[in-house]
């Protein structure tokens, strides 16, 4: 049974709808998909060890709200330096493709919130790397670096597709956090060497997957390799911001479909071994250490300490729990408690 349900494909692709028209009406396939991830019965573990059921749909509309302010933010910016270039610049609030990217970055931050969460994630590192590098692509194009923004989103899709193949290799996952992965030929399913024939063949991945990466990935490497059509002066250009608008949304679609592919084979691997002690960020299976007992009310917890890349990790002894700690985009940590499946 899959952790996270394909049925969230039904919701995509999303809907233009200009930003200033959204409602709970409008927005309605946004909102659908975001309680879709959410609706998941779940427990919170107080500092007792008491333990509280709760729905994680019910906090959805606060993670909702945040991320459309912040996209408002980004819309603002845009407009602001369009100005200072003396340029017209649209009424992008009322653009509904622009509502569309606001709809695509709303859903992927809510989405690999609830990964994080749940530690449901096979690398930490590269999940929080697509936030960095969305960020990133939208930073740069509010300043109209358009060529660069596009080669950002290209580095995007390799984190969401290495994953899988490490998932599946885990030999080349060690080597890629020793800084010894050999660099694998990604964008072509006809190329029967590179990453995505290997899970064609393997069919973690299905055809229609494989050509819409390999067709996206292909678009994208032409900033990356200085193709004329991509030249720009960093000037506004409604054109190019239109084309790039195109590009995001395309590429987080993509995205979606392909990290949950990666949270469902990866959680098919654990259940082959579901006994195993494996470290949740390095994946180390030996010397999984046990730092101090940690006393809640009539709850005991283990404090446990990974040998090979330091990570501390909070279980409870009776049912496991973990603890996680991440740091969020302003750098505050946060910590997440889960059960152990």
């Amino acid at each position: 049974m899959d952790i996270i349900s394909q049925n969230l494909f039904t919701s995509l692709p999303f809907s233009p709808e200009a930003l200033s028209n959204w409602n709970e009406n409008i927005d309605r396939d946004l909102l659908e998909f975001i309680y879709k991830v959410y609706d998941k019965q779940g427990i919170v573990v107080k500092e007792d060890g008491s333990r509280i059921s709760i729905n994680h749909k019910d906090t959805v509309i606060y993670f909702y709200l945040n991320y459309r302010q912040i996209f408002q933010e980004w819309i603002k910016r845009v407009t602001l330096t369009a100005g200072q270039f003396n340029e017209l610049i649209p009424n992008l609030i009322d653009d509904p493709e622009f509502g569309k990217v606001g709809k695509y970055f709303i859903a992927w931050n809510c989405l690999i919130r609830y990964i994080r969460a749940e530690a449901l994630f096979f690398c930490i590192d590269h999940i929080n790397e697509t936030i960095s590098e969305i960020n990133s692509s939208m930073y740069l194009v509010s300043g109209f670096y358009y060529k660069q923004g596009l080669e950002v989103l290209r580095n995007f899709l390799e984190e969401v597709v290495k994953p899988i193949y490490f998932c599946i290799n885990e030999a080349a996952y060690k080597n890629w956090r020793l800084n010894r992965f050999q660099h694998l030929q990604m964008h072509s399913y006809r190329d029967k060497k590179g990453i995505i024939n290997t899970l064609l063949e393997k069919t973690i991945i299905d055809k229609d997957i494989a050509k819409e990466f390999s067709d996206l990935y292909k678009e994208l490497s032409g900033c990356v390799h200085g193709e004329k059509k991509w030249f720009s002066s960093s000037n506004f250009s409604y054109e190019r911001l239109c084309k790039w608008n195109d590009l995001f949304c395309r590429s987080i679609n993509l995205a979606i479909k392909l990290v949950i592919i990666n949270i469902n084979e990866w959680q098919r691997q654990k259940l082959k071994n579901i006994d195993e002690k494996v470290c949740l960020y390095c994946h180390n299976k030996h010397k999984i250490l046990v730092n101090r007992i940690i006393e809640h009310g009539e709850e005991i917890y283990l404090e446990q300490k990974c040998s090979q890349c330091n990570q501390v990790m909070i279980i409870r002894k009776s049912q496991p729990v973990f603890k996680v700690t991440v740091s969020n985009d302003d750098g505050i940590e946060e910590n997440y408690f889960f059960l152990n499946r």
